[in-house]
């Protein structure tokens, strides 16, 4: 989910679109809808793909940093370097906040760039704890004696700056979670790992 776009937007997305198209007749969301709470993350790891595309079509920054691990890490598609849409293959945390509340944030703008007005984001998934996929994590120096869970998810993004609108339509990503804990010492599921565009 990145990359076309933050090239237009220089680095301000974070979600990539090197599959988006100019779309239009795109229907925004109906903001009359009722609003599910966000889910308790020490429940059910799907619960963590719930509060993922509500803190983006909510453009809530702190309910997205809940959901990103200490060690989190975002890879970007291979398709996407391969282009040199990017000029790295990941980024952590840190870059990954950053440029998400550049995203969110509806009064961020630069020279020649308008602001991101709307963001939709739909994600399409088989939903049941027992359909995450249990895996090792490679590194076993800062993990050891762990299991993460994979599960790949389906989604569709539109986001709105200025005249254009922007869509990245039926595109699949892998999310990676773990047992985490905050620096409260809360715990609960959180995302480690985030490969983008999966199915390129």
């Amino acid at each position: 989910m990145k990359r076309l776009f933050a090239v237009l937007l220089i680095g301000i997305s974070v979600l990539a679109f090197n599959s988006c198209i100019l779309d239009p007749k795109e229907a925004p969301p109906d903001d009359n809808k009722p609003t599910e709470a966000y889910k308790n993350l020490a429940e059910a790891r799907d619960n963590v793909l719930f509060n993922l595309e509500k803190s983006y079509n909510e453009r809530n920054i702190d309910q997205y940093d809940q959901l990103l691990d200490a060690g989190f890490v975002f890879h970007f598609s291979n398709a996407d370097i391969k282009n040199g849409d990017v000029s790295v293959a990941q980024w952590g945390r840190a870059e990954d906040l950053q440029t998400a509340g550049n995203m969110f944030d509806p009064n961020f703008s630069r020279p020649g760039q308008d602001p991101v007005s709307s963001i939709y984001l739909t994600l399409t998934y088989a939903e049941g704890e027992d359909l995450w996929n249990k895996i090792t994590p490679e590194d076993q120096v800062n993990y050891p004696d762990e299991f993460w869970y994979e599960k790949t998810v389906r989604y569709r993004l539109t986001v709105e700056a200025g005249d254009f609108t922007y869509v990245g339509d039926n595109l699949q990503a892998s999310f990676v979670v773990r047992w985490s804990s905050d620096q409260d010492g809360n715990e609960f599921w959180r995302i480690i790992a985030w490969r983008d565009d999966t199915g390129n």
